[in-house]
């Protein structure tokens, strides 16, 4: 799965990798791996949904 969201990276060095990405309705990041800890800020109200590679949802 190719992503259509738009990405940009704000901060990229040795301790911390910050990136915004914006989503239109229907948009997603594609098939992507974390390689380090994460957290999530929503800027705005909408919904998420997440697909794990053994095809479980969370939404």
């Amino acid at each position: 799965m190719t992503g259509s969201a738009k990405a940009t990276v704000f901060i990229d060095n040795e301790r911390v990798i910050v990136t915004e990405y914006r989503f239109a309705p229907g948009e997603n990041t594609g098939w992507h791996r974390h390689g380090h800890d994460y957290v999530v800020v929503p800027l705005m109200d909408g919904k998420v949904k997440l697909l794990t590679k053994d095809g479980e949802t969370f939404a």
